[in-house]
């Protein structure tokens, strides 16, 4: 598939079928993440993925038995891909002799958070082009999350990403706000 097929493809999908993700498939989305921009090469952002009998178990810990179409639609999904990035990670490299920066520096750009941006997109891309069904969300209870999969405390959730296959009776629909217009959104040479 071309790049620009991948780009129109993508879409935002909240109903899903239960089947199972191929490994290939699961391996080839998990491997396009970590193929993100790292700044520095810091490479402080981590995926948890939780497949079968543990995303049923993601879904016990952050929702509990709170119900909702939108919860039960989710909960289908065979897999859960949870994003984490790691500011200590960054501090720690740029203290490195080769970038010069103290630990405790400021920082005019948060860039853990951009580079797990990244993860995240070039996720949500690799699951279109697998012909694989994703959807990005917000965790709740990010600390029960947390003590329930043994992720470490330096680890700050930057969201969570369903994927499966589409559901047989899920179309594709636009959002109800329109995309923004290229004039509005693109400036060349001046804003």
């Amino acid at each position: 598939m071309q790049f620009s097929e991948v780009l129109q493809r993508r879409r935002m999908i909240r109903r899903f079928d239960p089947r199972a993700v191929a490994d290939d498939q699961l391996s080839a989305v998990l491997e396009a993440g970590l193929r993100a921009p790292s700044a520095g090469f810091s490479q402080g952002v981590s995926l948890l993925a939780l497949t079968g009998g543990q995303a049923d178990r993601f879904w016990q810990v952050s929702a509990g038995e709170r119900g909702s179409r939108w919860l039960d639609d989710m909960r289908q999904a065979p897999v859960i891909i949870t994003v984490w990035t790691s500011e200590l990670s960054y501090r720690r490299r740029y203290a490195e002799p080769d970038k010069g920066r103290r630990v405790d520096a400021v920082w005019e750009v948060p860039w853990w958070w951009v580079d797990a941006g990244a993860v995240i997109e070039n996720l949500l891309l690799a699951a279109a082009d697998n012909d694989l069904a994703a959807a990005l969300f917000g965790v709740r209870g990010i600390e029960q999350v947390r003590a329930a999969f043994g992720v470490p405390d330096e680890q700050a959730s930057a969201g969570a990403i369903a994927l499966g296959h589409r559901a047989p009776d899920e179309t594709p629909r636009g959002s109800a706000t329109r995309r923004a217009r290229r004039t509005d959104a693109i400036r060349i040479d001046h804003w």
